[in-house]
């Protein structure tokens, strides 16, 4: 992995942005909010409360104050992020041990996970350790890409777990378990301390924070969830920009060169190898044998089972997604695809080593995409229609809509 923190300025603007855009959109929740009066905290080179005292604190106050007790250093050539240090970390012990209880404010939470999300895509490792040193936690970020052991989706799924996680981890790390309730949802249920602004006095608990994958993995969209007391809910993350990709399909050129049996089988079908496209999934190359290319806009499948080149659509015809299906590690596979063309789009089914496409049925739509489960397994292809989106990324760019209308085993 390269070293992130030489990677120019993208990190400091992204972060910059991040911050400014969650400061934006949540100020109306942030100003309604009661003063925070819950103990937060003290620890060598840190102050002795992280609390409001009347109006809201500035963003620049509060990354001053969370600075001071994180650690950030280099190791191994790699950037490391401690959001709480060990010595912070000692000194909570300490007053956990004597009998306090604390909280985070609602203000503060809301800094901790725009501040979360900004050092994910900032630092190489992001670790926590425990008051004697340990270490008790890793986390190695991770890209939303497509890769040989990930879909896109997947890889974004994977990417929005961790980040809600190290939310999580910091926030229960700052807090007293009093603070921590399940619904009966599943969702772990986070209560900030606050006290009435109209100076009656007592605490109130309408304001709530919910950490919305544990009760699913199809929570993913709403990871991190604020309840402002008045029945609605506020996504705080993932973002919609985060959110999307998991409902995501592509089509993009890899930088896999044509082997030489790839290569022959290219030119068997007077092909040029030279000027056809690698359009093969990463994650393909461990799961299944076939190889998609792309010349002059047609899509070619090589089958070295079949030892053949397959025109896998009529000339009018363009590819738009791809899936695979699997009885098992080791069992058959199929390919699913979708194409577009003026009439209308088509799913497809190919079955390794049989050489043959099957048609299975057509639809107006103009787009469709077919995807494997958002989980990361390939048990099954599912059909959405789906809705085309810009991303200079991709040679084509699909974004599932709704829910699927269609479903595909392996045989």
């Amino acid at each position: 992995m390269d070293n992130k923190k030489t990677a120019g300025s993208r990190p400091i603007i992204i972060a910059a942005a991040l911050i400014v855009a969650f400061s934006i959109v949540l100020w109306a929740a942030i100003a309604s909010l009661g003063t925070a009066d819950g103990g937060i905290k003290s620890a060598p080179g840190a102050p002795d409360s992280l609390v409001s005292a009347g109006a809201p604190r500035s963003q620049l106050e509060l990354k001053r104050i969370f600075e001071a007790m994180s650690l950030t250093y280099e190791e191994g050539g790699l950037s490391v992020y401690e959001p709480v240090s060990s010595e912070y970390r000692s000194a909570l012990g300490e007053r956990i041990a004597a009998g306090e209880s604390f909280a985070l404010s609602v203000e503060e939470m809301l800094f901790v996970i725009s501040d979360t999300v900004a050092a994910y895509d900032k630092y190489d490792v992001i670790r926590f350790k425990d008051g004697s040193g340990n270490i008790e936690k890793e986390f190695w970020p991770i890209d939303a890409a497509q890769t040989e052991d990930n879909t896109l989706a997947a890889s974004a799924l994977g990417k929005i777990s961790e980040v809600a996680r190290i939310i999580e981890l910091r926030v229960k790390v700052m807090s007293t378990s009093d603070s921590l309730t399940e619904t009966s949802d599943g969702e772990l249920k986070y209560i900030p301390r606050q006290v009435n602004r109209e100076g009656n006095g007592g605490d109130t608990s309408e304001k709530a924070f919910l950490f919305g994958l544990h009760a699913g993995i199809e929570n993913y969209s709403e990871a991190v969830i604020f309840l402002p007391g008045n029945g609605s809910r506020i996504t705080l993350y993932p973002s919609s920009n985060e959110a999307w990709l998991c409902r995501t399909k592509v089509i993009l050129q890899t930088q896999r060169t044509a082997t030489e049996a790839e290569r022959s089988l290219l030119m068997s079908e007077g092909v040029d190898p030279e000027r056809s496209r690698n359009i093969t999934p990463e994650y393909f190359y461990g799961e299944i044998s076939v190889r998609l290319f792309v010349f002059g806009g047609r899509a070619i499948l090589l089958d070295p089972e079949v030892g053949d080149a397959i025109l896998l659509l009529p000339e009018s015809e363009r590819i738009t997604s791809t899936a695979i299906a699997r009885t098992g590690e080791g069992g058959e596979a199929e390919l699913y695809f979708t194409s577009s063309s003026e009439k209308g789009s088509s799913v497809w089914r190919y079955a390794v080593g049989s050489g043959r496409t099957e048609k299975l049925f057509e639809s107006a739509d103009e787009y469709l995409a077919v995807s494997e489960p958002i989980g990361g397994d390939y048990s099954s292809a599912s059909v959405y229609r789906a809705a085309k989106r810009e991303d200079e990324r991709f040679v084509i760019t699909l974004e599932c809509i709704g829910e699927p209308i269609a479903a595909y085993f392996a045989k």
